[in-house]
């Protein structure tokens, strides 16, 4: 079974719309150079719903399968290699412009 059949068939509502609000609030949010504590706290939350096998990246499928919004998955994606990994995006000291 892939995530996004998983996230289908057993994701609780209340987590389906954390993950939702997390997700606007990350698509919605300014910053210019290090990303922001309460946009972090929305990712590691992301990654505690979405992020179960352990590896702490989401791919931009898994992401997009999850109903998160496609613009949040950008500005995080610095490389545009499709994946975001929790650890790069916490420590990382820059990101994509607005």
């Amino acid at each position: 079974m892939n995530r996004g059949d998983w996230l289908a068939a057993d994701l609780d509502q209340e987590a389906y719309v954390r993950l939702l609000a997390c997700g606007s609030r990350i698509e919605t949010a300014t910053w210019k150079a290090e990303m922001p504590p309460p946009v972090q706290d929305d990712l590691l939350e992301i990654f505690q719903i979405v992020g179960w096998d352990g590896d702490m990246s989401i791919t931009q499928g898994e992401w997009m399968a999850a109903g998160l919004p496609e613009a949040a998955f950008a500005r995080m994606d610095k490389d545009s290699a499709g994946v975001i990994k929790l650890d790069l995006c916490m420590h990382s000291e820059s990101s994509r412009p607005d």
